[in-house]
């Protein structure tokens, strides 16, 4: 997805609330069937997995949750 008015939106979220951390992280995404895995590396935090099974439809079978 590719939010044209991205920097507008930067610039008017910061004015208003500010900035209060900075993530810098590095994401590899994975797929195994229908099963999505986000591998992150999150600088002074350390690594983090998110695992998502996505249904037939594409969607994530929230019923099942």
């Amino acid at each position: 997805m590719v939010l044209k008015g991205l920097p507008t939106v930067t610039f008017t979220l910061t004015a208003a609330l500010g900035i209060f951390k900075i993530v810098d992280k590095q994401r590899r995404i994975y797929f195994i069937g229908n099963v999505k895995f986000h591998i992150d590396e999150v600088k002074g935090l350390g690594s983090f997995v998110e695992i998502e099974a996505i249904d037939e439809d594409g969607n994530i079978g929230l019923e099942k949750l």
